[in-house]
């Protein structure tokens, strides 16, 4: 995560966990990287993450 990056603009945290982006589980990092490679600038995801034992989900657009 960037700090001013997409993920923190949507109100991510460092220590939330990423559970799902489009509705796919990811399990690894390496899942989130891969399936963020396949994606553009200006795309839009939705991503479910944990935090605190919470789940909730935020929409992000990519730059």
């Amino acid at each position: 995560m960037y700090a001013y990056g997409p993920a923190e603009e949507a109100g991510l945290l460092v220590g939330d966990v990423i559970t799902q982006i489009n509705g796919e589980k990811m399990t690894t990092n390496k899942a989130i990287r891969e399936l963020l490679t396949e994606k553009h600038s200006g795309d839009l995801i939705v991503i479910t993450y944990t935090r605190a034992d919470v789940s909730s989900q935020v929409n992000v657009t990519l730059q």
